[in-house]
């Protein structure tokens, strides 16, 4: 396909783009390098009225405009909005794998826009079913465990196993948890497990989740106590039933923040009695 010089103020950004975050170390690395080398590997562009739509290259696009570029190198496709879409995902899946969630809207979007199943959606992004399935079901998470999925504080499989708390006041305290201690998913999960086990035996109803604070106030985080219903600081709900395994793991997580307490000047290093 024949490569063709395209001013930068004809092209537009891509109408999904796959990354919200940008390292900005990184991104000014490449401004350097396209202002001293050019771009040397041309985007994919497709023809959109008189203008020209991303497709592949975005980033590439954004760095040619910072290091003030006037056009760049492009390959002109004319392609379907689907077309677009797998391009898009395919060339962001060579490169490294795709923020979760912007993949589950992208594939989202295949799904209910343009009838796909998500046998077909993974066949034309040369991705399992299960791929695409888990960035779906991501999608649908709670807001609180997306939010810390899009921030990086756990990574998909723990947000997973956190979505299925049966819980709010659960789900709080172990995504401070996970995020706290860096847990893994297999720890998560028999976490969520043996909450979902204990809450669906003592046939405990599902508490309302504490009030919010207004947000000119600075406080700990709370929750809802199971047993008298009020408000109590995060922090002071280690006491939950918990196996011997998690209750060690919790253990080395006090003891740990108690050191890092003692080395800040903090606290002696010990539990309150």
């Amino acid at each position: 396909m024949q490569v063709v010089m395209v001013p930068l103020d004809r092209i537009l950004p891509p109408k999904s783009p796959m990354r919200d975050e940008e390292d900005p170390v990184a991104f000014g690395e490449l401004v350097a390098d396209v202002r001293g080398r050019g771009i040397l590997q041309a985007l994919t562009v497709t023809p959109e009225g008189d203008l020209f739509r991303t497709v592949a290259g975005d980033r590439r696009r954004r760095a040619a405009a910072a290091a003030g570029l006037l056009e760049v190198p492009c390959r002109v496709e004319t392609m379907t909005e689907l077309q677009q879409l797998e391009t898009m995902v395919v060339e962001n899946l060579l490169r490294s794998d795709p923020p979760p969630l912007k993949a589950g809207e992208v594939f989202a979007r295949m799904v209910e826009e343009h009838g796909l199943t998500v046998e077909e959606v993974g066949h034309r992004v040369s991705k399992s079913p299960a791929y695409v399935a888990t960035r779906l079901r991501a999608l649908r998470l709670p807001d609180d465990v997306r939010t810390a999925l899009r921030d990086g504080r756990v990574n998909l499989t723990v947000a997973l196993e956190l979505g299925r708390c049966l819980s709010d006041a659960d789900r709080e305290f172990l995504l401070y948890h996970a995020v706290a201690g860096g847990a893994t998913a297999d720890l998560v999960r028999r976490w969520v497990v043996e909450r979902n086990t204990w809450r669906e035996t003592a046939g405990l109803e599902k508490p309302v989740s504490a009030a919010p604070l207004p947000a000119v106030v600075t406080a700990p985080p709370t929750v809802v106590c199971e047993w008298h219903r009020g408000a109590v600081a995060l922090e002071s709900t280690i006491g939950i039933r918990v196996c011997g395994e998690c209750y060690n793991f919790l253990k080395q997580l006090r003891d740990t923040l108690d050191r890092e307490d003692a080395g800040k000047g903090g606290g002696d290093g010990h539990p309150p009695a």
